[in-house]
């Protein structure tokens, strides 16, 4: 490898290396294949609490997520491997006559809760309940820029140094840019009660408001049911023998479409030199329903020999179901696939 550390054979052109159609010298891809990232993130928090007796409790919390990202990506000319990337919403593709772009993606997410909670041990009974709200709400913006079609000079790593499109109508710069935001409200509860610290039920229930969904199927509820029973606190067991319990839950959880998945969006392009914009092909129904998980479980699980050994045993069953799938149309209908 060391007759081939010096990498150029001609300066930011024309690399020294053995093999000219599979991969690139070592030290061209250390010091010419680049990709810089100055991430710089910030977070911020909230919490404020009430007691109006020592079982009834209030939590007021804000949390605030900053980021922002900036990448400078490129190659020198001479290029052998291009195999592309992305990142960011940007796509990059290494380029045998050199490649320049700068990309930069920010945003912020801001979630605040309000919970109301309530503990109390009535003898051997506990009660342990809670209901709140929150909203979620995310945005995030991406802009970027790279040569499309190589550097006109040699070395010189600049969006102006961008080899001019021979094709009518087509830029020398391939931007990219971004703009997404989404917002879910919900409401939400928990209790938990038990018996003599042996037996324990927890009953869950959410309900989202989620803007990526369709209106008409833009709230959402789901809920869970979860049971344990400490065997051990009741029935004689061998000494080594330390702790011995059953659990059985069963849950659904929903999970919403992302972010403009189904919106109707027009692509740009140019034709004949003509700015044009393009229908989508893809038929997006109005009653999308969230994709749904429910599972069911059950198990044991026991300490044995002063807790040097832990068994724990389970089965649990998942059905997935309002799955979205993308199928095939006939083009009569004027899309391509729904």
């Amino acid at each position: 490898m060391s007759q081939y550390k010096d990498y150029w054979a001609v300066k930011d052109q024309k690399q020294n290396w053995l093999y000219k159609n599979w991969y690139d010298n070592p030290y061209y891809i250390a010091y010419e294949k680049l990709w810089g990232l100055n991430q710089n993130l910030m977070n911020a928090s909230f919490v404020a609490n009430y007691k109006f007796t020592n079982d009834l409790k209030l939590m007021v919390r804000s949390g605030y997520d900053y980021y922002k990202n900036e990448d400078v990506v490129r190659n020198a000319i001479g290029a052998i491997s291009t195999r592309g990337q992305s990142t960011g919403g940007m796509s990059w593709s290494w380029n045998a006559k050199g490649m320049y772009g700068q990309n930069q993606t920010w945003g912020f997410t801001t979630t605040n809760d309000a919970i109301l909670s309530y503990q109390k041990n009535f003898g051997k009974f506990g009660v342990d309940v809670l209901g709140g709200g929150s909203i979620r709400y995310l945005e995030d913006r991406q802009q970027g820029a790279r040569t499309r079609n190589g550097l006109s000079v040699p070395g010189w790593y600049s969006l102006a140094n961008a080899i001019p499109s021979t094709v009518a109508g087509q830029d020398a710069i391939v931007n990219n840019y971004g703009y997404r935001r989404s917002q879910v409200n919900s409401a939400y509860g928990k209790a938990t009660l038990s018996w003599d610290n042996a037996l324990f039920v927890d009953v869950t229930g959410r309900n989202d408001w989620f803007s990526t969904q369709p209106k008409s199927e833009r709230s959402y509820f789901y809920p869970s049911v979860a049971s344990s029973f400490v065997l051990s606190e009741y029935i004689p067991l061998p000494q080594w023998v330390n702790m011995w319990k059953l659990r059985g839950s069963w849950t659904l959880s929903k999970s919403a479409a992302s972010m403009y998945e189904i919106n109707r969006t027009y692509s740009t392009g140019a034709v004949w030199g003509n700015v044009s914009a393009s229908y989508p092909s893809n038929l997006y129904p109005l009653d999308l329903l969230p994709s749904s998980e429910r599972t069911w479980e059950i198990g044991t699980a026991a300490y044995l020999l002063g807790q040097r050994l832990r068994l724990d045993v389970a089965y649990f069953n998942k059905l997935y179901y309002n799955t979205k799938i993308s199928q095939t149309i006939s083009s009569a209908s004027g899309f391509g696939s729904t």
